[in-house]
């Protein structure tokens, strides 16, 4: 068992995108035996009461970049004053290739560790009709004509609105969290830094392709257009589901990849 302090922005690790992959991986370490500290100000703490940091976001790795620890620094993303890498880490990770290839471009090596997802205790079929859109606070309005078609609700639990649907349209760690459930998944949003694109709906055979951009919508980027979520819509197979959370636990099951970033240091 390791003394582990985590550390990113947020006063309290929230679910969502970054925030719930805090979230997910403090579960984690907490489940493989190891004593966590969340911190989004780790400077007021002493480094000997740790054995290992696992930081994310540049202004909490500057606050501890002088420790003479161990030190994980994960790499989710491209915002300049919170994603760019900085000097401190022992080891740099980035959540996939597209993030490795930024970081390297920014002369810092790093190895790609993917996102930790928790798995359902069981698979259950599909019963509803219902097509979830997981919007995010940067989706702008999209004007797609869908039948069945349900917004996301802040007020109840993604995964209970996730299992209620038969797929779900979303980006990144949504898509990841529709598959853990055993829906299928399309991969297209309007996100006010990217625009209106996807990379369309994933299968089992694209998988792998598609999560080389951290399932963004910039790995083919698609132009988003009711013509074509028309044509990702039809490509839905009542059995990709449960063939797509076999991958999600084989790749991104939350006690593997905490182990992975532990065993890093």
């Amino acid at each position: 068992m390791a003394k582990i302090l985590v550390t990113a922005l947020y006063d309290n690790v929230k679910n969502g995108g970054s925030g719930g992959y805090m979230n997910c991986l403090i579960q984690a370490l907490k489940m493989n035996k190891h004593d966590v500290k969340y911190s989004n100000t780790p400077a007021g703490l002493n480094p000997k009461d740790f054995d290992l940091c696992i930081s994310s976001h540049r202004p909490q790795l500057s606050q501890i970049a002088n420790w003479n620890l161990p030190k994980v620094h994960i790499m989710q993303g491209f915002v300049p004053q919170a994603e760019h890498p900085i000097p401190g880490a022992t080891h740099y990770v980035s959540i996939s290739p597209e993030v490795q290839a930024f970081a390297r471009a920014q002369g810092y090596e790093s190895t790609v560790v993917r996102q930790p997802i928790f798995i359902p205790g069981k698979f259950k079929p599909a019963v509803s009709k219902d097509i979830l859109f997981i919007k995010n606070s940067a989706t702008k309005d999209i004007n797609w004509n869908i039948n069945k078609l349900k917004l996301s609700n802040l007020k109840i639990p993604i995964n209970t609105q996730i299992s209620r649907s038969k797929m779900s349209i979303t980006l990144g760690r949504g898509a990841l969290e529709t598959m853990a459930i055993g829906r299928p998944v399309i991969i297209a949003d309007n996100r006010f830094y990217q625009g209106l694109i996807g990379d369309g709906y994933v299968t089992p055979e694209n998988f792998l392709e598609i999560e080389k951009n951290n399932f963004s919508g910039r790995r083919f980027r698609n132009q988003a257009t009711q013509g074509w979520i028309d044509s990702e819509l039809s490509k839905y197979r009542v059995g990709d589901g449960k063939q797509l959370r076999e991958m999600i636990i084989e790749y991104n099951e939350a006690t593997k990849i905490a182990k992975q970033l532990v065993d890093l240091a």
